[in-house]
Order: structure tokens, then sequence, then C-alpha cells
């Protein structure tokens, strides 16, 4: 017979049902057959039967007991013994079948030899037969550095002058460690191939194995967020991308089991959107994680968005423009929405040019933010709701931010929104005023703004030590019970009045001015200059002792009477004194 497929293996995934096979390469016999379902070697005359004239093709047909069950990978393959079964005597008969069965047998065989054989390429410099070298306990096989031949290698005995790609893989793998490399479960990282069911086939490892999981430099794409749980730890290096093909919520998702996820641990990553994510990552019941040079760019959403994080550290975290321009602009750079999200850390967070506020939180709780930048955005920070749904913004601390150029303004505090603290605050550049919208209890220590405009719902709230950038800053307080101490222009250094509260309950409002005046005679006028009828003149008095009163008052100056005793205890006009005063409105 001739034989013109060169073939010798069949490939079949079960449904449950089909019970008959067809292979379409020659055999000589049944026997010449190996079945495999899921793996496992099946059994002639048990498992199955085999149907067709022989030699030739034919069907495996399963018994009903051994159906290949739904999505079971069936393998058939050629399996003809390395025998010669028939014998030529001298003087024999010629028989022109057994001849032609011989050399199929042969044909075969060679079929069979070359499907399961690693064959060099045509053209190949490397001629004639590829010596495997000594062999090696634990090695592995490489090409020698000309490339002519194969040679054995210890693990640990990769040079490291080798330009190969297996020794810049073994280095990894092997040097670096211990982890599990995304290479070894199949991912590609470069940007073309799907790499989704590798990275998690690569992270599933990882958390099985207890270590973390590694990706190296490269662009791993994936058609649906990645979704990772308790105790898990992935690590990339500069360059490490998992960008997302398809529509979905995140590029990547933290997610607890109730009540919360533990143990996770993100580092040196790229979370890239490609337009299709909402948000970059998504912490979600998430407590003590840590999330460190993570980058997301190019989502509709957040970069960050937090639901239910507690206690995570945040290290560089970044969604910016202005280090790779977004070809998708998100609207947030971090947002805390829709639930508690407390005792938080955010360190040397970069948020630009995003579209609105580089950091939004509505339930943000008891967290810090040290340092860092929020600039080119509609709005830098933006905290709080006005009016109040369910939650506050109680409790967070920012420390010497970076907040300028953001068009809609560096700082906007709504009315759910109290108890917060800025220290240092860098604010003010090319930014309109802070606003405040009903705001309770909240300080500002020292740093710069572009001024504050509080409403007439603001109560508690103080400012103290702060500059304003910009001759024409000013504080509008609308408020009740402000404290404004030692508030001055950052380039003139004119002083704003201050204010602090008056009375042992802290009700109502004070303007306070204080100053020094020499050569002062009884009945003269020294001016104020506070523009409003002072509330009363406080601390007036002489450095020569004698006795100082005021007399009247006005919105810019008050009159002092100033009295003496003679040597002969009458009391006469002062003359010549200097006095020190102090008013309040």
């Amino acid at each position: 017979m001739t034989i013109s497929i060169t073939a010798s293996r069949k490939d079949y995934v079960g449904n449950g049902v089909l019970d008959i096979y067809p292979f379409d390469f020659t055999v000589l016999a049944s026997s010449d057959l190996r079945v495999y379902v899921a793996g496992i070697l099946q059994t002639l005359g048990v498992h199955y039967t085999v149907t067709g004239t022989l030699p030739g093709v034919g069907n495996v047909v399963f018994v009903a007991a051994s159906i290949p069950p739904l999505d079971a990978a069936i393998i058939i393959e050629g399996d003809t013994p390395l025998t010669q079964q028939t014998d030529l005597n001298a003087g024999q008969q010629f028989y022109e079948a057994d001849l032609e069965q011989m050399v199929d047998k042969v044909t075969i065989l060679l079929q069979q030899i070359k499907n399961r054989s690693a064959l060099l390429p045509a053209g190949s410099p490397v001629g004639g037969p590829v010596s495997l070298g000594s062999r090696v306990a634990l090695g592995y096989l490489r090409w020698n550095l000309t490339g002519t031949a194969l040679e054995a290698m210890p693990m640990d005995g990769v040079p490291s002058t080798d330009a190969g790609a297996v020794a810049g893989i073994f280095n990894d793998i092997i040097t670096k460690g211990p982890w599990i490399d995304a290479r070894a479960y199949g991912c590609v990282g470069n940007g073309v191939a799907d790499d989704t069911t590798a990275i998690v086939n690569t992270i599933a490892a990882a958390v099985a194995a207890g270590t973390r999981a590694y990706f190296p430099s490269g662009t791993y794409l994936t058609s649906a967020p990645i979704v990772v749980g308790d105790e898990v730890e992935i690590e990339g290096e500069i360059g490490t991308r998992l960008k997302l093909t398809a529509a979905g919520a995140c590029v990547l998702r933290t997610i607890g089991s109730p009540p919360y996820l533990r143990g996770v641990r993100l580092r040196n990553l790229i979370l890239d959107g490609g337009g299709y994510a909402a948000d970059g990552l998504k912490v979600d019941h998430v407590i003590n994680g840590h999330y460190e040079n993570i980058r997301a760019t190019n989502v509709t959403g957040a970069g960050f968005h937090l639901d239910y994080a507690q206690l995570c550290t945040f290290v560089n975290p970044m969604c910016s423009g202005n280090h790779e321009a977004f070809t998708t602009t998100p609207v947030n750079g971090l947002k805390v929405d829709t639930s508690l999200s407390s005792a938080n850390t955010f360190i040397n967070p970069t948020f630009e040019g995003v579209s609105g506020a580089g950091i939004f939180g509505d339930g943000l709780i008891n967290s810090v933010f040290i340092n860092g930048t929020s600039e080119n955005n509609d709005i830098g920070v933006e905290l709080g709701v006005t009016p109040i749904v369910s939650l506050y913004t109680q409790g967070n601390t920012f420390i010497g931010m970076d907040l300028e150029a953001n068009s809609g303004g560096d700082l906007i505090l709504r009315t759910s929104s109290r108890h917060n603290e800025f220290v240092g605050l860098k604010a003010g550049y090319l930014s309109p005023a802070v606003t405040m919208e009903g705001v309770r209890d909240t300080r500002f220590i020292g740093g710069t703004t572009g001024g504050f405009d509080l409403d007439a719902d603001c109560e508690n709230n103080q400012i103290n030590g702060v500059r304003l950038l910009g001759d024409g800053a000013t504080i509008t307080d609308l408020g009740t019970n402000t404290l404004i101490i030692d508030v001055a222009h950052y380039s003139t250094t004119v002083k704003q009045p201050q204010k602090v509260p008056l009375g042992k309950d802290g009700t109502g409002m004070a303007k306070i001015r204080w100053g020094t005046a020499a050569s002062v005679g009884d009945g003269e006028t020294i001016a104020h200059g506070l523009g409003e009828n002072p509330y009363t003149v406080i601390a007036v008095g002489s450095v020569t002792g004698e006795i100082v009163t005021v007399a009247s008052s006005n919105a810019t100056t008050f009159t002092v009477n100033i009295k003496k005793y003679d040597a002969d205890g009458n009391i006469i006009p002062g003359t010549d004194n200097y006095i020190m005063w102090m008013v309040m409105v």
C-alpha cells in the first residue's frame, strides 16, 4: 500500500458522549496504537477496541464505561514495535505483499521517530549527529558558545558572560530566587501574546509554594482582570507591565475573603488599562497590604480605587500623565468612596494630569499622606461631599504634599470633611484659594496656599503660620470660631489680621493687634489701624510705672490718659512715657 500521510498522531477533546474517534495514519495491527485519555494510558480490549481494515486506517471505539468525559484530552498515536516478524528464506516463493509490508513498517517507524524527535532545521550549520556531552546530575542541556554542539551544564554553572537566552533565564530563576518565574509557566511578555492563563497559573503556583510570583520586564497582555486573594506576593522589575486587552472593572484586584484579605504584597508593576479598564488597582477588603512602586495608567476611572482598605501601605503610588502620556485619561489618581477605608499610609504619591481630583476621599479615615504631589489636575485633593450622604472623611493628616497648578483648586474640603490636619502643605502656585464648605475642626500648620475661602457653615478651624502666595491672596472667613495666627504673604511678609476665640466657651471671635508707642503724654491719641471699632483695648501700660487708662477709641485710634504721683503723693498728668498696647475687635 502507499503511505501518503506523514503524521502518526491524532488529538481530540472529549464531549462526554462520543465513543468513536478516527485515526488517518497507517498502522499494521490494532496493537500498534497507544491511546491516552486525560494523560492516562488506555488498554486495548478493556477500554477500547479498533475497527477498520488493517493494515490501514481505522477508528478507536471506546466501550460504554470508558467514554472520554467532557473536555478530556484524547491522544491516539502510532506505536509500531521495533521488530521484524517476516522471514525470507532462500529458495522460498517470493510474495510481493510480504515485501511491501516490510517496507511499510520501515516507513511507519521512520515517521514515528521523526514525529517524536527534536530535529535540526534545514540548512543548519551543524552537520552530522549531535553529541549530548557528558552527563551532569541535575543539570541542563544548552548549545555551546559557537552553536555547533550541545553541552551539559550544572544548574549553578551558567557563566555570566554567556549571551544566550538560556543563560539569562537560568541566572534569573536560579540565582535571584527563591520565587516562581512567570516564564516557567508560559508567560511571554512580548506585548503580543495573550498571557492571561499563564499569569493566573504563575500566581497560583507561587501561592501553593509559599513564595512570590516574579514577572521579568516586559508587557504581559491579559484579556481579563487579574484577581488575587490571601497571602499573595507579586513582584516585577523596571518595565514590568500588565495590560488589559478587553473590557474589565480593573487591571488587577486584590480582594479578601470575609472579613479581610491579609498578606498581599505587590511591587514594581505598571497596571495599564489599555482604555478598557475602569480602574488600575482595586483594593477591596484588604488589611495590612503592601503596595510598592505601582503605577496605574490609561484607565477610565481611578488609578487606585480603595474599598474597605485598612492598615495598608502605599509606597510611591503613581498615576501620572507627566511620567507617561495617557492614551486614556483617568478621572482620579486615588479614589476612596462607597465604604470606609482607614489607617492607610501613602508615602510619596504622584497623581498628575487626571481630569478630576488627584486624590478624592469620601469615607477616608485616619490615614496619612507623606510628601508626594497632586498637580496639573482639575483638583489636587478633594475630601468629603456636600451635602453629607452617609460617610465622613476625618482624622487624616497630610504632611508636606506639593499641590500646584490644579485649575479647579489645590484643596477642596466638603461638608463631610472634618478633623483633618495639613502640615507644611505646599499649595497655591497657579491655583485658587483653599475652598472649605461646612468644614469643622480642621487645622493648617505652616506651608503655603493661595488663600482660604471659608463659608458660613465652617466651625472651629485653625490656620496657623501659613504663608499666602501672591499679593492678592487673602483669607475670606465667614465661618465661626476660626483661629488665625501668624499668617502673612509669602513675598511681602505683610501679615493678615489675627483671630482668636473669645471667651471661655469659645463663642465669638476676635481680631488682635498690638504695638508700642514712645513719648506719649496724657490725652494723646494712638493709631491702631484695625479699621473697625475696637471691642476693647487691653494690656495698655507704661514701662516706667505710670497709670495708663483708655479715654476713648474708634475704628483707627484710641486716646489714653496717663497719670503719675508727685513727691507729695498727688496725681498729676504724665508726660514722655513709653507704653505698650493691644487692641481687639
